[in-house]
């Protein structure tokens, strides 16, 4: 199963600068970047079945490999790839959300969570796979967390009925 992970509005508030090459930076104060990645790995845990595939805009900026870095390792060995490539892949911006898209078409598996703030735009044929957070608060919410842990259940019940 793949968790499409946007880093921003889950793991710390919505309020980031991304420049090419550079750490994004948090523009709110008192919260670092990453800091609710703990959280997501403790929701994780006994999830075995679950790879995370990147849907944020660091890796547009960073790569794929510098983004795995900067995650903790429980998170880090589940990142199977990302919906966005780096900077020099794109002869304009690409749209996240239609990047996020063409990645599950290719994937072709219907058990997947797409885990991102709420002010992300979405289809309307993905709701059934969306897991919206407030963008302040993203994984710090207990009930973004026990939703999450929900749909994780929920959809590995899913998956060993229909294997």
């Amino acid at each position: 199963m793949n968790l499409y992970l946007n880093l921003d509005g889950v793991l710390h508030p919505n309020h980031v600068t991304c420049l090419p090459g550079c750490v994004p930076v948090l523009t709110v104060c008192d919260h670092e970047v990453l800091e609710h990645a703990p959280v997501l790995a403790d929701v994780l845990e006994g999830h075995s079945n679950v790879n995370i595939v990147l849907n944020t805009w660091w890796t547009f900026y960073l790569g794929l490999d510098a983004c795995i870095e900067m995650l903790p390792s429980p998170l880090a060995c589940r990142v199977s790839a990302a919906t966005i490539g780096c900077v020099t892949c794109y002869d304009s911006i690409p749209d996240r959300a239609i990047e996020m898209e063409k990645h599950i078409a290719r994937q072709a598996k219907s058990c997947f969570i797409v885990l991102d703030h709420n002010n992300a735009r979405y289809r309307p044929e993905l709701l059934p796979h969306l897991l919206l957070l407030d963008p302040e608060e993203g994984l710090a919410a207990l009930t973004a967390r026990r939703s999450l842990a929900r749909r994780l259940t929920r959809m590995s019940l899913a998956m060993t009925a229909n294997p």
